[in-house]
């Protein structure tokens, strides 16, 4: 005893090959990836803007670990941690007249701190926690 409801997803069944739905599924998850990806390039475009710091391409996926050299010859024989610590002090000795600079691993901004006076009103709790959580979206607690 079948009913009309059952019977239209038999007759739907029959007409559906699984090829279109798996079709369907891998061009809803190639679609999701790219708005995901589209979110975070917009909101770290949003973020470079605000704070100090070497401007990325949009499309950049490493950030700026793309500075890093990929054979042992280009980095001079350094091991990845050195030439990675001699990179970051290269970008302190370009924005140290800022008090913070933004550095970019990806995706996601680490912020380093150059001033004392920065690093004063960071423990003091004064307004730079509100200031950082409003240009970034995140907060203290």
């Amino acid at each position: 005893m079948a009913t009309p409801f059952a019977d239209q997803f038999v007759e739907l069944g029959k007409t559906i090959n699984a090829w279109q739905v798996f079709g369907t599924l891998i061009a809803a998850a190639f679609f999701g990836f790219v708005l995901l990806f589209l979110k975070h390039a917009i909101s770290r475009r949003r973020i470079s803007q605000k704070l100090p710091g070497r401007k990325l391409r949009f499309v950049n996926i490493l950030g700026n670990l793309s500075d890093m050299p990929l054979s042992k010859e280009k980095s001079h024989g350094w091991s990845f941690n050195v030439f990675f610590f001699q990179m970051l002090a290269g970008y302190y000795h370009l924005f140290q007249n800022s008090p913070l600079f933004c550095f970019w691993v990806s995706y996601v901004p680490f912020i380093i701190l150059t001033k004392a006076e920065a690093v004063e009103a960071l423990i003091s709790g004064t307004n730079l926690w509100k200031r950082i959580g409003r240009i970034t979206g995140f907060s203290r607690g």
